[in-house]
């Protein structure tokens, strides 16, 4: 996720997949509309093209309430203020910044500077979902990101989901920049295509995907996107991939401006291929296995992760999904010294049928998880 002498100490994590042009959405068959192209430096409040998210929350794993108020425009652009005022049942108060219009395939571009506060998430995506859907779209779960996560603002971590994706294909890649963003403006970028997604950093590629058939990547047919900013607080449920949060005593700010929206053809300031990973940053699920209690009444599955040398990981965060005889348990668990994590199904009061456990993403700030098809992601076991 970029070349020249001036990255020459970035490490990229996950190869670039460079396969076939995924298959038209999942949604219609026909393109729906991007808005055009736009540029704004952020030192105004526009809300002929923007609107503030105010007065609502998120729930967990946010922390905080949405207002209007914590959005600051000035010569210097956009700051976003997370601060300790109480709202609507929540401690804190921070801000989110929305496009009115939806946009498709083309170049997305913005200057950042996050906050360097852990639990802290700064953010630049674009998004379609139930509640933010465009006349056409499918209404579901499709998303564009750049993140950075306030423990570690020497990395930043690139995103995107498809179609809810059902949590099965962990899309999360880690890119060591070779600098603290928390300390200056730098630019930042992706290219969304039909057939996959480039991303750029100070106008260098450092990262691309491309959509298959088992794993695309978003499609206008299924919806064009809104472009957002935000930053958030995370609660306990997230602090093992963003760090635990603590307010600091003041106010934490995060900064945006020069937002550029070009439509169609893309980032054209670089067309290389962006260097191999460093395959010790790769996270490899060693061991994934399910048994049963003496009754048959519950499932425990047993995860071991280590990097591709084989050394175990402690402090990855794995999230999974159970289904089959149960459909619920434990969820999210954190490896121990030994890169062992064990999950507990819900209890079954038919001691048969199938228990299957699905591994959904591995975290770990300055890692990735290639999420290769030849890894074994699911395990089962079949009662009669």
């Amino acid at each position: 996720m970029r070349h020249s002498s001036l990255y020459a100490s970035l490490l990229f994590l996950i190869p670039s997949i460079c396969l076939s042009a995924p298959p038209a959405g999942k949604g219609n068959n026909k393109t729906i509309a991007s808005a055009p192209s736009f540029s704004d430096p952020l030192t105004s409040f526009d809300t002929n093209h923007w609107q503030a998210a105010d007065g609502w929350a998120n729930g967990s794993p946010f922390l905080n309430a949405w207002s209007s108020a914590a959005l600051d425009f000035s010569n210097d652009g956009l700051g976003v203020v997370l601060s300790d005022s109480p709202l609507l049942g929540y401690a804190y108060t921070s801000g989110e910044l929305r496009t009115n219009a939806f946009y498709g395939y083309g170049c997305y571009e913005v200057e950042m500077m996050p906050a360097a506060v852990s639990g802290v998430v700064t953010a630049f995506f674009t998004f379609m979902g139930p509640f933010d859907n465009t006349q056409g779209g499918n209404g579901q779960h499709n998303e564009i990101d750049i993140e950075f996560l306030g423990n570690n603002t020497n990395v930043v971590q690139l995103n995107f989901w498809t179609n809810d994706d059902q949590y099965i294909n962990g899309h999360e890649t880690i890119i060591d920049l070779g600098f603290d963003a928390s300390l200056s403006f730098n630019h930042y970028a992706f290219d969304w295509s039909e057939t996959g997604i480039n991303w750029y950093i100070n106008k260098e590629l450092v990262y691309s995907v491309i959509g298959t058939t088992n794993d695309p990547t978003p499609n206008v047919t299924d919806g064009t996107h809104k472009i957002m900013m935000n930053m958030w607080p995370v609660d306990a449920t997230a602090s093992g991939w963003a760090g635990e949060f603590t307010y600091p005593m003041m106010p934490i700010l995060g900064q945006f401006k020069n937002v550029h929206f070009t439509e169609g053809n893309g980032c054209t300031f670089d067309t290389s291929e962006p260097p191999s990973p460093s395959p010790t940053n790769s996270l490899i699920i060693a061991n994934h296995e399910i048994t049963l209690n003496s009754k048959a009444t519950q499932a425990s599955a047993a995860v071991t992760v280590t990097n591709s040398e084989g050394e175990p990981q402690q402090d990855v965060l794995i999230t999974g999904q159970w289904s089959g005889a149960v459909n619920d348990g434990d969820n999210e668990k954190i490896t121990d010294q030994s890169g062992d994590a064990l999950f507990y199904s819900r209890r079954s009061r038919t001691a048969s049928g199938r228990y299957q456990f699905c591994i959904t993403g591995l975290t770990k700030a300055g890692y990735s998880w290639p999420a290769n098809n030849s890894e074994q992601q699911c395990s089962e076991i079949i009662i009669p």
